[in-house]
């Protein structure tokens, strides 16, 4: 089993530790368009679940790196 620090994720995929959530989103975006769409929330629990989403793909990126 691999665990990984936030802080080594966030600096893989934006070059930076202390990149906020919004960042990541952004940085992942970035790299693959098609999940633009989940950028924009009309309710809380979907910006939270969505953030959450693009934490996991943001681990994914650093992994595949």
């Amino acid at each position: 089993m691999l665990s990984f620090a936030p802080n080594a994720v966030k600096k893989a995929v934006c070059g930076h530790g202390w990149a906020t959530k919004a960042e990541v989103a952004k940085a992942v975006v970035a790299r693959y368009p098609e999940l633009k769409a989940y950028l924009i929330h009309d309710r809380k629990w979907k910006e939270r679940f969505h953030a959450n989403m693009f934490d996991a793909v943001a681990l994914g990126m650093m992994v595949s790196a």
